[in-house]
């Protein structure tokens, strides 16, 4: 039987016939999406609210364009990693050009964009910036302490706030006082524990320390 249903589409399916327009019409309906379950679990049946889910759910993933022009965009915070870095090179690229004219390309007399021009520009702006993994990961440094510093770079300290994305039901708040969220700016300078930690190490070091940010 599906050898004669091939059979009969090779002979008859792109026949101007009854047969090409309803495989047509099946293949066309198959493809529509009519229904679909929104955040909170619920059945939204229309092609205009089931298109309307799928927006709010991409606007909460990779975050909401701001502006009408894609140097306004600004991403969430936990999203993938690749769309991160490729929103981390495109701020790197608003000091190359005209962020109230889009098109305006500072490293062109004309204002032109090119991509030679642009993958030089970058190129000499990454060899401004200082190397801070060659700092880090040094043969000096103790792999432990190079390791945290290199989490506190990439914002992955395993704080709360950062677990409860992950995992659901985790507490926030501050492990030993629980009055604030546990970020890493807490964890490591607005908790009153570390401050105790950075006044008796200042005192023991004979050296002025202030409370600071990451």
């Amino acid at each position: 039987m599906r050898q004669q249903s091939k059979l009969e589409w090779i002979n008859n399916g792109d026949q101007c016939i009854k047969l090409f327009f309803t495989k047509m019409k099946q293949r066309k309906q198959a493809n529509y999406i009519y229904s679909i379950n929104d955040a909170t679990g619920m059945r939204v049946d229309g092609f205009s609210a089931a298109a309307k889910v799928m927006i709010e759910f991409y606007h909460q993933l990779i975050g909401e364009q701001q502006t009408n022009h894609w140097w306004g965009y600004t991403t969430v915070i936990d999203v993938c990693w690749y769309w991160a870095k490729l929103c981390k090179v495109k701020e790197e690229f608003k000091w190359g050009s005209d962020v109230q004219h889009k098109w305006h390309w500072k490293g062109d007399p004309m204002g032109t964009y090119k991509v030679q021009l642009g993958y030089e520009w970058y190129l000499n702006l990454k060899s401004m910036k200082p190397l801070r993994t060659k700092i880090i990961w040094t043969r000096p440094a103790t792999p432990r302490h190079s390791f945290i510093a290199w989490c506190l770079m990439q914002h992955k300290m395993p704080v709360n706030t950062i677990i409860a994305r992950y995992i659901q039901g985790i507490p926030t708040g501050c492990d030993l006082y629980n009055k604030e969220e546990e970020t890493q700016e807490h964890h490591f300078f607005q908790c009153t524990y570390t401050q105790q930690i950075w006044q008796n190490t200042s005192l023991w070091l004979k050296i002025q320390c202030t409370s600071s940010t990451l």
